[in-house]
C-alpha cells in the first residue's frame, strides 16, 4: 500500500485481457468513436485513458453485452 497525503492507495495489478468498468468523460466530434475514459480498476483509485477508440483489442473500449 502507498500513502499520498495521508490516504492509503490500494491497487490490484491490472492484467491483460481483464475487462474493467469505465465512464466516458468526453467524445470527440469528427473522430469516429474516440473517447476519453475514467477507468475504475479494483482498489480505491482510477485511471484516465485518453483518445481511446472503440473495438475489442487491448486498450480499446466497448459497450457491455446486453443480458
Amino acid at each position: 500500500m502507498q500513502s499520498f497525503g495521508g490516504q492509503g492507495v490500494v491497487r490490484s495489478p491490472a492484467k491483460l485481457g481483464v475487462v474493467l468498468p469505465a465512464i466516458i468523460t468526453r467524445t470527440f466530434e469528427g473522430a469516429g468513436t474516440a473517447v476519453n475514459l475514467q477507468v475504475f480498476p479494483d482498489g480505491n483509485h482510477s485511471y484516465w485513458a485518453t483518445s481511446r477508440s472503440q473495438g475489442t483489442d487491448h486498450g480499446q473500449w466497448s459497450w457491455p453485452a446486453r443480458a
